[in-house]
């Protein structure tokens, strides 16, 4: 019984430590996410070959995000910089990205779709393949409400 303990302690800690690690480092400022009324969201997966939707990661996701108070913008929205949630998926990892339209600093009259937040990798549960691993939302959101936060002015 002692040597399954030893075994299995060092791996709850490791990963209560990487849990622990994206919601302590999540609450900086993202500018890119202030005053944004909202994302639409959708997951992709990509392989070597192709890139596809997955239908059920994306409920999932769209279903967290929502429970959350994110508000949920349609994917075709007319909200300037067009803010897009996606959840990347390979094989073995997922990852969420929002990305804007944004225009270049040296070119302003350029326009370009740029990642303007980037989450950390995950690897998928194999255990629940469709549903996108809350701790991995919760990143998203706590910069979200970091963002969403009035900023109180000094006295």
């Amino acid at each position: 019984m002692g040597k399954v303990s030893a075994m299995i302690l060092p791996v709850l800690a490791s990963a209560f430590s990487a849990v622990a690690g994206v919601i302590a480092t999540a609450p900086i400022d993202y500018p890119s996410l202030r005053e944004l009324p909202g994302v639409s969201a959708r997951a992709i997966t990509r392989d070597a070959s192709d890139v596809t939707a997955d239908e059920e990661l994306q409920r999932s996701l769209r279903e967290q995000l929502s429970a959350a108070g994110i508000p949920l913008l349609p994917y075709s929205n007319k909200v300037p910089g067009h803010p897009e949630l996606i959840l990347w998926v390979a094989e073995d990892h997922l990852e969420l990205e929002l990305t804007q339209e944004v225009l270049l600093a040296r070119s302003a009259s350029v326009k370009v779709r740029a990642a303007t937040w980037r989450s950390l990798r995950v690897r998928p549960d194999p255990l629940t393949p469709h549903v996108v691993p809350e701790y991995l939302v919760m990143e998203f959101v706590t910069a979200w409400r970091t963002a969403h936060t009035r900023r109180r002015r000094p006295a």
